[in-house]
């Protein structure tokens, strides 16, 4: 069976959230897939125990298309190597033609069962 190799550039899915120091944050995540920065999550109380907590911290990357529209991707994962596909903007439904139909649509499939369950309730 081959072995899998892990790209270079891209960190694997499965990474420690803490990182011991902001160098070693940077180096494990590429620095955060070059989608946010490392920065101090929290530190340790008891100097006696190094036990501070680096962590990337995603951001947005905004893209202009040649049409002239601006889409935001919003990176996340431990080392910002995901796009976070469930934003409402990916899903185009902040625009009422839309949410209209998608809220008509909801209330049509529960009213078809309202006549039945109230029969049932008359019984």
């Amino acid at each position: 069976m081959p072995k899998l190799q892990q790209s270079k550039t891209t960190p694997s899915t499965l990474m420690p959230v803490c990182h011991a120091s902001n160098s070693s944050c940077v180096t494990a995540t590429n620095n955060c897939s070059g989608h946010g920065h490392c920065y101090l999550k929290y530190a340790s109380k008891d100097e006696a125990i190094a036990s501070d907590c680096y962590a990337c911290k995603c951001e947005k990357t905004v893209i202009q298309n040649p049409d002239g529209t601006v889409k935001t991707v919003q990176w996340g994962g431990a080392a910002c190597q995901k796009k976070d596909v469930l934003e409402l903007e990916s899903l185009e439904l902040r625009d009422e033609s839309h949410t209209q139909p998608l809220f008509l649509s909801g209330v049509s499939s529960i009213s078809q069962y309202y006549p039945y369950d109230a029969k049932r309730l008359l019984r």
